[in-house]
């Protein structure tokens, strides 16, 4: 297996396009203060015939944790393996899961956590493939100069279920400090730091990277200052699409492999892609994907997957009486089958 590096309660979000264009166009200087345009394939491709539309979602602002879908987009890997993706984005993985709840997207990247806590709530939902390590940054104001100073101060999340909380939860205890942990959309966390109703906030790249300028922040630490190597986002698809179209489902997850294994094999056009992608100055896109890791082969770690249910559990994200065999629990949201069978 090759590492390579460039190093997410459960309500919807609704005008999400419109969120993204608001959210950069107001970062800024150097930024794109205009639509984003779509990375599409050619034209041509939509004619073809036997193109089987899927409504696949990504979050708002983390091109390099989708690097993979995002770079068959751009490349036609997608329309060549018979496919278009119909793309949506949220705010939140946990906005993403229920997405999936409601049958509005069949699949979509996004962290682990909210997808293993909406698997605990019931939601029929598995993972398929890894899509990234690491890649999140916390964000500390001018007057943190040292973990420390965030002890009883507020520290902006993604929400509960996400993986950047938990890595708060973790930060807090190498630190042993305590922090309270502000639920907000990924948008707002640049104004609020600002206006100094946070003390700072953690969240994926290159988002963290692309408000530093209107929040007035720095990076006080990465993901892999947190926990190295920890698994991030992932290829998550509905039970219901997996088992309703597997022919579809076995091409969706062909046409990941194959855009992540372009991606970190021409890392300077993914730089390209995510720049184009999240509305970016292009030496932005490429310092923030320095602390993004990628895969290949993208399987999931059970270990690592484990560990996170364990540490929602002893956060009491988790009641400890509904997962009470962690391993088995992670061996039934997990399905590495599909991605072994294409990557072998």
């Amino acid at each position: 297996m090759k590492m390579h590096s460039f190093c997410d309660c459960f309500e919807p979000e609704t005008g999400t396009n419109g969120t993204r264009r608001k959210f950069l166009g107001a970062l800024g200087a150097g930024l794109a203060a205009t639509a984003i345009p779509e990375i599409v394939v050619p034209k041509r491709a939509y004619a073809q015939a036997g193109l089987k539309t899927l409504p696949v979602a990504g979050l708002i602002g983390a091109a390099a944790h989708n690097a993979a879908l995002e770079m068959a987009r751009a490349k036609g890997i997608v329309e060549a393996n018979g496919l278009r993706i119909d793309p949506k984005e949220y705010a939140s993985g946990a906005n993403l899961i229920q997405a999936i709840a409601a049958g509005d997207i069949v699949a979509g990247v996004c962290g682990t956590n909210p997808t293993l806590l909406g698997r605990v709530q019931g939601v029929d939902v598995k993972i398929l493939a890894n899509s990234n390590m690491e890649g999140s940054v916390l964000i500390a104001g001018p007057d943190i100069k040292s973990p420390k100073d965030f002890n009883g101060r507020k520290v902006g999340t993604p929400g509960i279920a996400a993986i950047q909380d938990t890595l708060m939860l973790l930060y807090e205890k190498k630190h042993a400090i305590k922090t309270e942990h502000v639920f907000v959309k990924v948008t707002d966390m640049p104004t609020l730091l600002r206006n100094k109703e946070i003390a700072g906030y953690i969240v994926w790249e290159v988002t963290g990277h692309a408000g530093l300028a209107m929040g007035g922040g720095r990076v006080l630490a990465t993901s892999k200052d947190i926990r190295p190597d920890h698994e991030c986002c992932a290829l998550v698809a509905s039970g219901k699409f997996l088992r309703s179209d597997p022919d579809a489902a076995l091409r969706l997850v062909r046409s990941f492999a194959q855009g992540l294994k372009h991606a970190v094999s021409n890392r300077e056009e993914l730089v390209q892609v995510v720049a184009k992608r999240d509305g970016l100055e292009v030496d932005l896109a490429r310092k923030a994907l320095t602390n993004v890791l990628y895969k290949y082969p993208p399987l999931n770690n059970p270990a690592d997957l484990a560990f996170v249910v364990q540490a929602l559990i002893d956060a009491d994200r988790i009641e400890r009486g509904k997962v009470p065999n962690v391993d088995r629990f992670v061996a039934d949201v997990l399905d590495n089958t599909m991605i072994r069978s294409v990557t072998a």
